[in-house]
């Protein structure tokens, strides 16, 4: 999960109350969460994405529904798995600084052996939210497996890229001088917040190149 920026005001439909999951909703939504799940970081497409109460709507129907802070770019597949309760002391908002507050590191490269945990253990929102991106990402099912390949397939281009990037680096400078510029810009696509999994991938990118990191 990474930091979104919401913006500050509903799209008009939402804002009449008239449907939560108007065009104008959907387009808001997949703009400010960077065309991505919120919960895995997977791409999605803008009329393929479901979308998410964060605070599930039965639990307080007339507050929820239309509430912008509790929509959410959700892929079907952890839409299908998530909780449908809320724990108490409540989730942690894409909004209010998950990559300060939430330890999401890749272990282990060829397993991608992937750990979720709160900075802090005083932190209810962060726990209760890395309890559930551990349990999205580690259940055993063919979606998780299918997650799972993906993050590491990713994480493999991003190694490959910082290879060719070094190779480039030392090579003369007379040889290809645009090589580096070239590379470097490709590194910084694989690791923006642009990119799927943005906040697992960057917890293996070398401190050489954290510069890049936007």
């Amino acid at each position: 999960m990474i930091n979104h920026l919401r913006h500050p005001e509903p799209p008009p439909s939402l804002a009449r109350r008239k449907a939560y999951d108007g065009c104008d909703v959907r387009e808001q939504l997949y703009g400010d969460g960077r065309g991505k799940c919120y919960l895995c970081e997977a791409r999605v497409e803008l009329g393929g994405f479901e979308i998410d109460h964060l605070e599930v709507q039965h639990e307080d129907p007339d507050n929820r529904r239309y509430d912008w802070r509790n929509l959410y770019c959700i892929c079907r597949s952890c839409n299908l798995r998530r909780r449908k309760n809320t724990p108490p002391g409540g989730w942690l908002r894409p909004e209010d600084g998950p990559e300060g507050r939430l330890i999401q590191e890749i272990k282990s490269d060829e397993k991608a052996t992937l750990f979720f945990c709160s900075r802090s253990a005083d932190d209810r929102e962060a726990t209760n939210t890395a309890g559930e991106l551990q349990r999205l990402h580690a259940e055993p099912s063919a979606k998780t497996h299918d997650l799972r390949d993906a993050i590491v397939t990713r994480l493999q281009w991003v190694q490959q890229a910082e290879k060719d990037l070094l190779e480039a680096e030392m090579s003369p400078d007379s040889e290809n001088p645009d090589a580096v510029v070239r590379r470097r810009e490709w590194l910084r696509t694989l690791v923006s917040r642009d990119a799927p999994f943005t906040a697992l991938i960057r917890s293996r990118v070398s401190h050489r190149y954290r510069d890049l990191l936007d």
